[in-house]
């Protein structure tokens, strides 16, 4: 009998017909064979990606956790081969990485929650747990950046770039979200415990990566200046403001420099004043150096009023390279 079992017969439309060789077993044989290293491939890059999933949960370095977070939300798991079909999101590894951070400084951190229903990891905060849902926006067209947001109020609260080491928070979005919606729901030391994470996150960027920061109005320090909107004097504003704090049993002064001065007991002081040419700003000082704008808009509660009902010329001014209107 003739061993056929490894040649193919091809017939032709005429009729004739040629028996070949080992030409196409050769053929089946090499997609097997690069089918066997695809998988191998894949398999391997799995195992990789594993390994650096355990530096992402373990390390207590920084920088590897750093490293590990970017490599992870670029890190290309599926091919034509192999699909895993439940993976984590870019969002995820950031979010994943933002409570670790918190972890390796201090015991104080934002609570990593999953929802099954959603298929998604999101933060939420002690003692605003059930309103609060937040997670990263990324973009395509923005890929080394992306916005740290409440879910159910569309509110960014910061922009972070990896690329251009950049963290810049949203004064807009802190009033709309902190003062305006938790301050009607929440005790302030809830919202305090926000604020102050959110101002433990800046701080690691800070200090861990060198990254340039700008707390907007969370920034405590007597030397920090808040923008305003106004790029000339907010008459009217003050004005407002002079009755208002009369009424509440505080006088508004005028400094020898122009500037408004409102002294809030012996040992705090706001005051607005002209920076620049064009700019109008306002600075939070006190004696131990630990009151930001947000402290007083919850600590006096004609200045939260006066500040909400003049936002067109004093609002606290955002970086419009990043935040719109």
């Amino acid at each position: 009998m003739t061993e056929t079992k490894n040649e193919t017969t091809v017939f032709y439309p005429d009729g004739h017909y040629e028996t070949k060789g080992h030409a196409a077993s050769l053929t089946a044989k090499g997609r097997l064979i690069e089918y066997n290293q695809q998988l191998k491939a894949n398999l391997a890059a799995g195992i990789r990606f594993t390994e650096i999933l355990d530096v992402l949960s373990e390390t207590k370095d920084t920088d590897e956790l750093l490293e590990a977070a970017l490599a992870l939300s670029t890190y290309q798991l599926d091919s034509a081969y192999l699909v895993y079909p439940q993976q984590y999101s870019k969002s995820d590894f950031y979010l994943i990485f933002l409570q670790r951070l918190l972890q390796l400084h201090q015991a104080n951190t934002m609570i990593l929650e999953s929802s099954e229903r959603k298929k998604e990891l999101h933060h939420s905060f002690e003692g605003i747990s059930q309103a609060g849902y937040f997670l990263f926006a990324t973009s395509e067209t923005d890929p080394a950046g992306a916005y740290y947001y409440e879910k159910e109020t569309e509110q960014r609260l910061f922009y972070i770039n990896f690329k251009r080491h950049l963290l810049s928070f949203n004064s807009q979005a802190l009033t709309n979200l902190l003062v305006v919606n938790y301050g009607k729901r929440y005790q302030f030391k809830a919202i305090k415990n926000l604020a102050n994470l959110l101002i433990a996150v800046g701080k690691c960027f800070k200090e861990d990566y060198g990254y340039e920061v700008d707390f907007s109005y969370l920034d405590a320090a007597n030397q920090a200046l808040y923008p305003l909107t106004s790029s000339k004097l907010p008459q009217q504003a003050l004005d407002r403001l002079f009755i208002k704090a009369s009424q509440a049993g505080y006088m508004l002064t005028t400094g020898i420099d122009g500037e408004a001065i409102l002294d809030l007991g012996p040992t705090i002081r706001l005051s607005l004043f002209a920076h620049g040419e064009n700019t109008w700003v306002m600075q939070v000082q006190d004696q131990a150096n630990c009151l930001s704008w947000l402290d007083l808009l919850f600590k006096y509660e004609f200045l939260k009023d006066w500040y909400l009902e003049n936002l067109d010329t004093i609002e606290i001014r955002t970086d419009s390279r990043y935040f719109k209107g």
